[in-house]
């Protein structure tokens, strides 16, 4: 007897999927800041930058995701009512 398998394919490339999406992530955590540097040197190499150029690319990328963090730390222990009226840095209005 034949059971229909019509979607055991695409099941399959589903599981398949959420794997290496959980994995990627797990990655990512685990592995973040020398992956921004890897990443920073990397486009500064192909923009055909010196090697000198890149140690100061990799090191703007992570003071810049260290900046970041701190921010959405700061953001995160306010309270909505507390948040300040940041300007942005485009024509002078408001952001948030």
């Amino acid at each position: 007897m034949k059971l229909n398998e019509r979607g055991q394919g695409l099941t399959e490339y589903a599981v398949l999927l959420s794997v290496v999406a959980v994995a990627s992530i797990a990655v990512t955590a685990l592995f973040g800041a020398a992956l921004k540097s890897k990443i920073a040197s990397l486009g500064a190499a192909i923009a055909g930058r010196s090697s000198s150029e890149i140690g100061s690319f990799e090191k703007q990328a992570i003071q810049k995701s260290d900046e970041a963090k701190k921010a959405a730390d700061y953001v995160d222990g306010m309270e909505i009512g507390e948040r300040e009226i940041i300007p942005s840095r485009s024509a002078g209005g408001a952001t948030r």
